[in-house]
């Protein structure tokens, strides 16, 4: 059975062999800086939060069959506690600039993306990406709402609100927005960015454009891109949807992906999230009169043992009593008469 855990440093190599695959931003492919993020991760697992800081949570897919073929890790994903502490966050923002000429032909709408930059940022759904093999399994959902478990189960270790932004349009590993727009003032590929950010944001400063860019003086490929999403996240986009995210007037900077955001106690999961108490093990759960087992996530609520999984599993809502199979109550770390969250 697949399962979510808190990213351990026996991860190492299976998170960089992984970042090597993947288009993330955020996921370095130097083995030092894995090293780094890893043990930033299990030192914010570890510490002692009273409100939230420059913490990062990170978790690792892995299947808990010691027979599977596949070893390591499949999947990760993470939260950041707060953004934009150590340096600003850069956006542009769409914004329209209205004229009130009274001459017919004259635009009376212009639209605009406008650099900005704030301190002291929301939560970050952040670093998300699944092993191709292991997509259109259902993983994906996992990965990105069993953190979401995670922060209903610690709320006091994330802010009030919470985003997300996503990869902007990559085509053979180029981006129209970054060549269209960013490129003119920092002419290196984005590729090049990518490896820059993991050491430093400190140079955004000094190339982004100090006053608002006319959109319509942009290439209609540029154009095109603005808000749009990478291919492989277009599923990731639809999920944070259906959680209560909403697209924002803000894009990134680099590749013109969007930015989204929900109040944390609008989320659909965390809202959704119940305790149930564990009243049986079932080496396969069976269906009622009616033959429907519902297939829930659940967590164990814990800290630095988190758990979560996606399992069948029987449930008296008055009693706030569940039944569950064996393997998922084995992935969880859990026995009769333990608390779980389900949602």
């Amino acid at each position: 059975m697949m399962y979510l855990r808190p990213i351990e440093k026996r991860d190492i190599a299976a998170l960089t062999a992984l970042a090597e695959i993947s288009t993330l931003p955020t996921l370095p492919h130097e083995r030092s800086l894995v090293e780094q993020k890893i043990q930033h991760a299990v030192e914010s697992f570890m510490a002692d939060v009273v409100t939230p800081g420059r913490q990062l949570y990170m978790f690792a897919l892995e299947d808990s069959d010691p027979e599977s073929e596949k070893t390591g890790i499949v999947g990760v994903s993470a939260i950041a506690a707060t953004t934009g502490d150590e340096s600003p966050l850069y956006f542009f923002r769409r914004e329209s600039l209205f004229t009130t000429a009274p001459i017919a032909h004259i635009v009376s709408e212009i639209p605009l993306l406008t650099p900005v930059s704030y301190n002291h940022g929301p939560s970050e759904l952040c670093s998300l990406f699944l092993h191709p093999e292991y997509r259109k399994h259902g993983l994906g959902k996992l990965l990105s709402l069993g953190r979401l478990h995670f922060m209903a189960a610690h709320g006091h270790r994330f802010t009030s609100s919470v985003s997300a932004d996503l990869l902007g349009v990559l085509e053979g590993g180029e981006s129209a927005f970054w060549n269209g727009i960013g490129r003119h003032f920092f002419d290196v590929p984005i590729s090049e960015i990518y490896k820059i950010l993991n050491y430093t944001s400190d140079f955004i400063s000094a190339f982004l454009p100090k006053h608002p860019i006319y959109v319509k003086l942009l290439p209609e490929s540029v154009q095109s891109v603005i808000g749009q999403t990478h291919t492989d996240t277009k599923a990731a986009l639809a999920l944070l949807q259906h959680e209560g995210f909403v697209v924002t007037d803000e894009v990134d900077i680099f590749d013109g992906g969007p930015r989204l955001k929900c109040k944390k106690e609008d989320i659909h999961t965390i809202k959704a999230s119940a305790e149930y108490r564990v009243d049986g093990l079932e080496e396969v759960i069976q269906g009622g009169m009616q033959g429907d087992v519902p297939r829930c996530l659940l967590s164990n609520g814990r800290l630095a043992d988190f758990r979560a999984c996606m399992s069948p599993c029987r449930l008296d809502a008055e009693r706030h009593t569940l039944t569950l199979p064996k393997d998922a109550a084995a992935a969880l770390r859990v026995r009769v008469g333990d608390i779980v969250q389900c949602s």
